[in-house]
């Protein structure tokens, strides 16, 4: 068994794109393209962790939950029945959102990954 830090690496990325695109999405008009860009990058951090990585900590399971949440709280923005008089706390919602993310990506040990097999 030996350390592989490549994937966490990658993984760190596409959270911080998340992040990004999460932060961007401030105009129902950016949202459609927004929420599939969201989709797409959910579906490339569960492609990086398959049955060859052993992850060490439990942290990897709240931040899938918080992603799911994040982009749970993109449609609900978007949400042409809003009352606009919401929207103000739900930006203030999504920076703080934001700032836990950059965190937990500064907190989280990415290397407490170990690849099994060759």
């Amino acid at each position: 068994l030996h350390f592989l830090c490549k994937p966490a690496h990658q993984m760190t990325l596409m959270a911080f794109r998340l992040t990004e695109t999460f932060m961007n999405a401030q105009t129902e008009d950016h949202l459609p393209a927004n929420k599939e860009d969201i989709k797409a990058l959910l579906s490339e951090i569960k492609a990086l962790f398959s049955t060859d990585i052993l992850v060490l900590r439990v942290d990897m399971a709240t931040l899938a939950g918080r992603i799911q949440a994040v982009e749970a709280n993109v449609g609900n923005y978007g949400s042409k029945q809003q009352d606009m008089a919401t929207a103000p706390t739900q930006l203030q919602h999504k920076q703080q959102l934001h700032d836990t993310k950059l965190a937990e990506m500064e907190n989280f040990h990415w290397c407490q990954y170990l690849w099994i097999g060759s």
